[in-house]
């Protein structure tokens, strides 16, 4: 793994213990994978895999969204049936080593979100070079936005491993549709419950991360911690179609996702 996914990953994946006053967070470090140190204390989800899994494990686990693929229709099918990309096998194979805590994910917009709707409602005829700079601009906000409910989770939830998506850095090569495919490979092997940003259901990555948690009936939660069922998610879900649609946006990943549930 090259030393910049390596660091990516140090910040993606952290572990907040217990929150007291007294104890700060703290975050396990990765370590080079030749040193033969544990890389991250995160729990493999998956029956019957050791925590330490070779190369070979993992080209086998893969194939764990293509499964859920089989009940899937429309843009959510491409994500699920894509191939990983081979910078993906290095950073799951990073995510091993038991603890007695539960796994839980933030599923939040990143790139897009209803900041990135506002903008494209008023920018209609923004030129390439303005929309990235307008990206890089709402990035940052989402970010910092969804910071402070990361933070919250220890004391909120207890002792956990929390998966923060947002500390990824950008890996070489990849396109938006990679991060999708690579956060549902870790919401389908390592993660026990989801988290869902304000806000999510107008982001295409969240969307479906929302389907896959759902058909892999992961335990899911808005942003107060309260429980997100499969129903109001559904609602949230037409509700961003109608806004995304407003603003000139492509809602096909939302209805996809939506045409999947309903058959739940």
């Amino acid at each position: 793994m090259a030393v910049s996914q390596l660091g990516a990953l140090r910040r993606c994946l952290r572990y907040l213990p217990s929150w007291t006053e007294a104890a700060p967070r703290r975050r396990v470090g990765i370590n080079d994978p030749t040193s033969g140190s544990v890389l991250l204390r995160v729990r493999v989800r998956a029956p019957g895999l050791e925590s330490q899994m070779p190369s070979s494990a993992l080209g086998s686990r893969a194939s764990g969204a293509a499964e859920l693929a089989n009940n899937v229709v429309g843009p959510l099918h491409a994500v699920l049936t894509r191939e990983l990309p081979r910078e993906a096998y290095p950073l799951l194979k990073a995510i091993h080593a038991p603890t007695s805590a539960q796994v839980v994910y933030v599923s939040t917009p990143i790139t897009s979100g209803p900041g990135y709707l506002r903008w494209r409602a008023a920018n209609r005829h923004a030129s390439d070079a303005e929309l990235e700079a307008a990206k890089k601009a709402i990035i940052r906000s989402n970010i910092a936005a969804v910071a402070p409910l990361i933070e919250s989770i220890p004391h909120a939830l207890g002792g956990v491993d929390v998966i923060d998506p947002t500390a990824l850095a950008d890996v070489p090569g990849w396109h938006q549709a990679d991060y999708h495919r690579f956060w549902c490979e870790v919401l389908i092997c390592h993660v026990d419950r989801v988290l869902f940003a304000d806000g999510w259901a107008s982001s295409v990555g969240c969307s479906v991360e929302f389907a896959v948690s759902a058909l892999c009936r992961l335990p899911m939660h808005d942003s107060h911690m309260e429980s997100l069922s499969l129903g109001r998610g559904l609602d949230l879900l037409d509700d961003a179609i109608v806004e995304i649609e407003a603003a000139g946006g492509d809602a096909s990943m939302q209805k996809s996702v939506i045409a999947t549930l309903a058959r739940l």
